[in-house]
């Protein structure tokens, strides 16, 4: 699994659902032209050193919400590690479904090109893989549950009400990526203040699961998230032990855009 995967993939678990994700889903958390930037930070030691940035926007047309996250390594990172990344997922206004998800990324010179057509009402999708457009093998893959990619399933984490939700507590994810389909537990751990030193004391939902096993992490390491406490319920912070350290994302601003 590549790093920037694994940077978005930070709430995934091996364990099997023991409940079905809904297949019509409320997005009222999905704000038009909202724009979240985040940083992205590796703990060497005790060091926590800024390593990139990530920006998630959302838009709309008439029958979809088209959310866009792009993800790049800073500069000074380039001679040891340089990631690019563009992901899109156009969202269904009608049930909140992914129906198309885009993947372009530059690893260290190596390209990646990912995308996937949902027919979520007969659990069917194509996807098409390979170092880009023009070399790409195409896929006619079967769906057990209605599914989210790795765009939606961030907005797909904020539409529970979390507040009338308990310690303990399964929030269910069916997410599709790379041909396969993970059937996937979150597990919710209640309301906890959040002290971050850019942005102080926040009052937060706290989300839980264990890793898939891949390249940089371990099946072992805890993922954990927290979400604001209010009705955006925005992710504040994403933390992963790796192999190589520890990485963590942090809000870093809330904008508005035309």
């Amino acid at each position: 699994m590549r790093i920037v995967a694994i940077i978005f993939l930070l709430l995934l678990t091996s364990q099997l659902v023991g409940q079905e994700m809904p297949c019509n889903i409320e997005h009222s958390p999905v704000i038009v032209n909202e724009k979240l930037s985040y940083d992205i930070y590796m703990k060497v030691g005790f060091i926590w050193i800024p390593i990139g940035e990530s920006i998630f926007i959302v838009k709309e047309s008439d029958d979809y919400f088209n959310a866009e996250m792009t993800a790049r390594t800073f500069d000074g990172w380039s001679p040891l590690y340089k990631v690019n990344g563009v992901f899109r997922s156009h969202l269904s206004k009608a049930d909140g479904l992914s129906q198309h998800y885009l993947r372009w990324t530059n690893e260290n010179g190596e390209t990646s090109y990912d995308s996937i057509l949902f027919d979520q009402s007969n659990l069917i999708c194509k996807e098409f893989l390979g170092p880009n457009p023009q070399k790409q093998v195409v896929y006619d893959l079967e769906l057990d549950h209605c599914v989210q990619d790795m765009i939606s399933t961030f907005y797909y984490i904020r539409t529970p009400l979390y507040e009338n939700m308990i310690p303990g507590d399964q929030l269910p994810l069916h997410l599709f990526y790379n041909k396969y389909q993970y059937n996937i537990d979150m597990q919710f751990k209640g309301e906890e203040i959040k002290k971050i030193k850019s942005l102080g004391d926040q009052n937060c939902f706290r989300l839980e699961a264990q890793s898939i096993k891949g390249k940089h992490v371990d099946k072992s390491a805890l993922m954990t998230c927290w979400i604001s406490n209010d009705e955006k319920r925005i992710p504040i912070v994403f933390e992963s032990p790796m192999k190589f350290g520890e990485l963590r994302i942090i809000l870093k601003s809330i904008e508005s855009i035309p």
